[in-house]
């Protein structure tokens, strides 16, 4: 799941998946975006960061901060990625259901 923006007049439909990829004395999630049908080549564009507002045994809250765009192509795995930022004022909050390992 990757939160649809409004840009302008148009809602942009964000295609992806959101999951936990590691817990940490059961307190901690880190939390990677990909997109649903990459495999192992695919193009990466736009990047969201999410802050967890809080986890419960069956919920997490998160809230939409930024949004990032990508410049110029990453041609090796060591290469970082170029991104432009942009802060979202008042970002909807989202509740997605806690995995269970």
């Amino acid at each position: 799941m990757m939160k649809n923006l409004f840009d302008g007049q148009v809602e942009r439909q964000m295609h992806g998946m959101i999951y936990s990829s590691m817990m940490r004395n059961k307190t901690d999630y880190n939390i990677v975006l990909r997109a649903v049908h990459a495999r192992t080549i695919y193009k990466l564009f736009q990047v969201q960061t999410f802050e967890v507002l809080e986890t419960t045994e069956t919920k997490i809250r998160l809230k939409l901060v930024r949004d990032g765009v990508t410049i110029g192509t990453k041609n090796s795995i060591f290469d970082f990625f170029q991104m432009a930022w942009c802060n979202i004022e008042n970002g909807d909050v989202d509740e997605i259901d806690n995995i269970k390992e």
